[in-house]
């Protein structure tokens, strides 16, 4: 990427929250990646997404956070199979909308089968942070709430942090 964690501005860490659900589908398909009309749909209920936002991608992933071998699902020849952000979604965002993060419940933005790091690449190049590992409750609304991410501020691409969704209940 561009920037170390340090070089993040304050205002990039409070930002209005986005949550898309997609646990149904992946509960069809575990190697699921999100895409531009699942962004799109979003966008016909709830609006287009707010500038600055942090859109995370709940797929119910963090359920197996316990259990590791679950967690990073892992076949016989070593590919882990698990959700993330298609290329092309991650690129709608970024080019199409004014974000300041992503965010997934998986151990990755990136399906477990992509091994190029198309969403990272894309989203690091961009100066836009990510959150991987998040635990998105099932109470957390859609929209409207504001997300705090508090990270250890260190010259590195990667820490970690601690973060804080406020919404009205």
């Amino acid at each position: 990427g561009k920037s170390s964690i340090e070089k993040l501005p304050l205002r990039s860490l409070v930002s209005p929250f986005v949550m898309i659900e997609v646990e149904d589908k992946v509960k069809e398909n575990v190697d699921y990646a999100l895409s531009v009309e699942d962004i799109l749909r979003w966008e016909e209920k709830y609006g287009t997404i707010p500038n600055n936002s942090v859109v995370c991608m709940r797929t119910g992933w963090s359920s197996k956070i316990h259990d590791t071998s679950a967690y990073r699902n892992m076949d016989s020849n070593g590919v882990m199979h698990f959700p993330g952000f298609s290329k092309e979604a991650a690129e709608f965002l970024v080019f199409n909308r004014t974000i300041n993060a992503v965010g997934i419940d998986t151990l990755s933005l990136d399906p477990g089968t992509n091994p190029n790091f198309d969403c990272h690449s894309v989203m690091l190049s961009n100066d836009k942070y990510q959150i991987e590992n998040m635990k998105l409750d099932q109470d957390l609304p859609p929209h409207g709430g504001i997300i705090i991410s508090f990270p250890l501020l260190m010259p590195s691409p990667e820490c970690c942090t601690r973060v804080l969704v406020v919404a009205k209940s």
